[in-house]
């Protein structure tokens, strides 16, 4: 027996169709998700740029791992701590390349404990005398705290998307999503090349 997937979706789209109320209720609730995610990262963002350590120092290694998204590594003369970062690493990306030799500034955050083996999470890598402006630091930050509730913000986005948009045409959840949708990619985005 094949299972159809058009003449599922017809029927579903249906069955939603003549269940208003709990149609809105699926809308509200991948709304909901949206505007939790934004709050969680916002708020933990918020909290790390307010527990920032200063550093300092000359590089002397600095790589990063192939691929679309990858992980940094950096090290720094006469420290024993090796640094990391999650990094966009297209054609738009907005973060330095440490150069061997070179004199740097980051930031950590106070008390943040290594990830596994792999190292310290650092943030706002420059060079020395040329330091990032607040927004890309804050973007920049933002991008680590999307890990712990990613399942949250796809479960959102793809949901508005699927759902919201494809199923209510109510006057007040229809733009709500589109504006809470639009202002949470707009996020990611920005904070994923930064």
């Amino acid at each position: 027996m094949k299972l159809n997937i058009s003449l599922t979706w017809k029927k579903a789209k249906t069955f939603f169709l003549s269940h208003k109320k709990t149609s809105y209720l699926i809308g509200l609730f991948f709304i909901y998700c949206c505007l939790y995610v934004d709050y969680v990262t916002i708020s933990n963002t918020c909290h790390k740029i307010d527990n920032l350590e200063y550093k300092e120092g000359v590089v002397s290694y600095w790589n990063h791992t192939g691929g679309e998204f990858n992980d940094a590594t950096l090290k720094i003369r006469n420290d024993t701590n090796v640094y990391i970062t999650q990094r966009y690493d297209g054609w738009l990306c907005f973060q330095h390349n440490g150069k061997k030799d070179e004199t740097v500034t980051f930031y950590t955050v106070k008390h943040e404990v290594k990830d596994g083996k792999k190292g310290i999470p650092y943030y706002g890598l420059c060079e020395k005398g040329n330091p990032r402006t607040t927004l890309w630091l804050f973007f920049d930050i933002l991008f680590s705290c999307y890990n712990p509730v990613l399942i949250w913000w796809a479960l959102g986005a793809i949901g508005t998307i699927l759902f919201n948009f494809q199923i209510i045409r109510d006057y007040f959840i229809l733009p709500l999503s589109i504006v809470v949708l639009g202002v949470s990619l707009l996020m990611f985005i920005i904070a994923s090349i930064s």
